[in-house]
């Protein structure tokens, strides 16, 4: 009897251990954010419809006006913070993602460039045109920065087939627009290394000040 015990608090222990992170919250007199992160390969293919490369992290917000306020909604209001190690991200637009690009990656120290550009392959999907080629440990790419280093990134343009994974995330992103209403969406943001829930913020810019959404299971 003991022994089935047991195996049923493992079990409901793996079973919880799967499920999807807490709705987050946080609000002024102006503004209600509400967001979910996805940080599993497998949460983050069916959040999206689609696999994303390795270090992309979804976030489903809604923005809902509070107060019969109009709120301008902009994606680089907000920001993904790992407390853990200090990566920041700005979101990801769909064609630095899926896009028929090349990125070139600058990182920088106090002003002066500490490493010479580098191109890399960006925009594939396993299967739809190869890795996106992120980069290795030792630096960040895109809008994400980590302690005092920084990375610009520019997409030059290639010839190609436009990635399939290009119109999901299109579809999908969270839009920029004003509104009076609950306004809903998915944001891309490239955090590198393994990710848990309690390290994670999201940082909102809101007309009322900023606001501060956390994570938690």
């Amino acid at each position: 009897m003991k022994r089935t015990i047991a195996l049923l608090a493992v079990a409901s222990s793996a079973f919880a251990d799967k499920k999807p992170a807490t709705l987050g919250r946080a609000a002024n007199d102006t503004v209600l954010v509400e967001a979910v992160i996805h940080v599993a390969k497998d949460d983050i293919a069916k959040a999206v419809g689609a696999p994303l490369d390795e270090g992309i992290l979804v976030v489903e917000v809604t923005v809902t006006p509070r107060n019969e306020q109009k709120v301008t909604v902009e994606r680089d209001d907000f920001v993904l913070l790992s407390t853990s190690n200090g990566q920041r991200s700005t979101p990801f637009e769909p064609t630095q993602i899926a896009g028929s690009s090349t990125m070139v990656v600058s990182s920088k120290q106090g002003g002066a460039v500490m490493s010479e550009n580098r191109q890399r392959p960006w925009g594939g999907l396993g299967g739809m045109g190869g890795p996106m080629g992120l980069p290795g440990s030792g630096g960040t790419v895109g809008s994400a920065t980590a302690g005092v280093s920084e990375a610009t990134v520019k997409a030059v343009e290639n010839d190609g087939k436009e990635n399939p994974l290009l119109a999901i995330l299109k579809r999908k992103i969270l839009p920029e627009k004003d509104i009076t209403e609950p306004l809903s969406g998915q944001l891309y943001f490239l955090i590198e290394g393994k990710q848990k829930l309690k390290d994670l913020e999201l940082y909102y810019r809101s007309p009322g000040g900023r606001l501060t959404v956390k994570f938690a299971r």
